[in-house]
């Protein structure tokens, strides 16, 4: 009988039946949908529109949410277009989501052959991370970092993998020791990485 329950059930049901292709007679009351329609159609401005209007609490970013499903949805569906429409106007996204939003467009570039623009969408990718000017950083910046790295060893980019990996190793320094276990989980990847280069 909460409100909230079903709509998030409801939610997830129009989102499989779409994925599968059902599309006919879906009810549109929900602005996840009609924003998923409207990048489909070729209107990511429309899509950016009605995620950016969505509330944010404590809790959940409603904004965040349906930018991220938008972004899923065009990767999915392999339309770089939308994609790249959406990484260049984030919706409050912190500063590793946006990381891996440019990592999977470079993925999608360098699996296309358009080698140049993978390379700039890792950096892209990368100085979302290393350029930001927070004094705090947490795990997540570092995993962030190491997944464009490792990305990029895997697409053919062996030096520059390397060196966004070996950067990401500094941000460790600036997470704060009374977050000790996130230091100690960035150590571990940081390890791990370093031994696929065969470095200690």
């Amino acid at each position: 009988k909460r409100d909230s329950v079903q709509e998030s059930a409801f939610e997830k049901l129009v989102d499989v039946a779409r994925k599968v292709g059902y599309t006919t007679g879906l009810p549109d009351r929900s602005p996840y949908n009609q924003a998923i329609e409207d990048a489909r159609a070729g209107n990511p401005q429309k899509a950016l529109a009605i995620a950016s209007r969505l509330s944010q609490n404590l809790y959940v970013d409603h904004g965040q949410a349906a930018y991220k499903r938008i972004f899923d949805d065009a990767m999915m569906r392999g339309d770089l277009n939308t994609a790249l429409y959406l990484a260049e106007h984030p919706v409050r996204l912190a500063k590793w989501t946006q990381a891996d939003v440019w990592r999977q467009i470079a993925e999608l570039q360098a699996t296309r052959g358009a080698k140049q623009d993978a390379a700039a969408s890792y950096l892209r990718g990368s100085k979302a991370i290393s350029e930001s000017n927070e004094a705090v950083r947490y795990f997540d910046a570092v995993k962030g970092m190491l997944s464009i790295g490792e990305s990029m060893r895997q697409h053919g980019f062996e030096a520059e993998g390397r060196k966004t990996s070996l950067d990401a190793q500094e941000l460790i320094r600036f997470i704060p020791w009374q977050r000790m276990d996130d230091k100690i989980r960035a150590s571990i990847l940081m390890a791990e990485t370093l031994w696929r280069y065969d470095m200690h």
